[in-house]
């Protein structure tokens, strides 16, 4: 039976990068993404590699859609193998003019996403023989910390750094029956070598 991947952000960029190559690994692959236009010219290149693909626009923040999103997926193929945590979005204002609800917008788009998508998948690929993988997209700015750039001040750093540290502590819980990993990485050409 076909491999399949969930990835989140996938429409452009970092996201659109892991379902090429993962596709090219010969993964079926569900895209979610808000970017409607773009997610779906992701599609058509996935499915131009002669595997399967599935789209869904979903804010990643909403915990009921991403269990939704996965039940669809795995009623659809069967099964689930890998997870990748890569929908986040920018937050430039600095502490002084970010307001409560952008600070918990960037929280949630950029973390909670994370918590949502593996508390919708871990069952399924717990379930499986064959078990499964989850990978999170954090940043380098989760370890030196928020610079002067439009994405990396503080509410993105302390997201992306909140995303190391649940993935160490769902390593543990989740392992070895399920591996769970995070890149720190600029690259839009991430390596994959998943079996």
């Amino acid at each position: 039976m076909r491999k399949t991947a969930l990835i989140t952000g996938a429409a452009r960029g970092i996201g659109r990068a892991c379902a090429l190559a993962l596709a090219e690994a010969g993964f079926d692959i569900a895209l979610v993404d808000l970017l409607e236009p773009e997610m779906q010219a992701t599609a058509q290149d996935i499915e131009a590699l002669s595997v399967r693909s599935l789209t869904f626009r979903a804010d990643v923040s909403d915990f009921n859609r991403a269990r939704a999103i996965v039940e669809q997926t795995t009623a659809t193929w069967g099964r689930l193998d890998v997870l990748v945590n890569n929908a986040g979005e920018p937050s430039p204002k600095p502490i002084l003019e970010i307001s409560e609800a952008e600070f918990d917008r960037a929280i949630a788009v950029n973390l909670k996403s994370c918590f949502n998508y593996v508390h919708a998948c871990a069952p399924v690929m717990i379930g499986q023989d064959s078990g499964g993988r989850i990978i999170s997209i954090s940043s380098l700015n989760a370890l030196s910390g928020g610079v002067t750039s439009a994405v990396s001040k503080h509410a993105y750093a302390a997201a992306k750094a909140g995303i190391l540290g649940l993935t160490r502590s769902l390593a543990k819980e989740l392992g070895p029956k399920v591996s769970v990993n995070a890149v720190c990485r600029a690259s839009l050409r991430p390596s994959f070598c998943v079996t």
